[in-house]
């Protein structure tokens, strides 16, 4: 069973994520911001999906904390705009979804990855996009 932290300020986007891993078997909680974030304090997350605008703060430096201490957590990177995306080890959801199957597709994806040890250049002219 895999352990989903899903990052979004949006409670819809957030509960649906949740909802499609939860189907999948997944155990999965979710946080509106970074400060949420902070205040569960360091779990064994085996993948986060995170909204890469979050208020306040950028969900690229939230996965890159997570990621210092868990380094082998599988990231899912989800924007409306791919712009600015220059990340490793990263997949990204493009935003709406056209499927919510590309969400689970996306997070088993970006598991897989980090167990097997590979790194993705996340750029979006070379994105892994889960858009489907």
């Amino acid at each position: 069973m895999l352990n989903v932290l899903v990052v979004d300020n949006d409670a819809a986007i957030a509960r649906l994520c949740a909802r499609v891993l939860c189907g999948d078997g997944a155990l999965v909680s979710t946080a509106s911001s970074a400060a949420d974030v902070r205040r569960l304090g360091r779990q064994p997350w085996d993948a986060l999906v995170i909204e890469l605008n979050l208020p306040g703060e950028d969900g690229l430096r939230v996965a890159e904390e997570l990621r210092a201490f868990l380094p082998n957590v599988g990231v899912v990177l989800m924007a409306a705009q791919p712009t600015g995306l220059q990340s490793s080890g990263s997949h990204f959801l493009l935003k709406p979804f056209s499927s919510i199957r590309a969400i689970s597709a996306a997070v088993r994806d970006a598991v897989q990855s980090q167990k097997r040890g590979h790194v993705i250049q996340v750029q979006p002219e070379h994105r892994q996009d889960h858009s489907l």
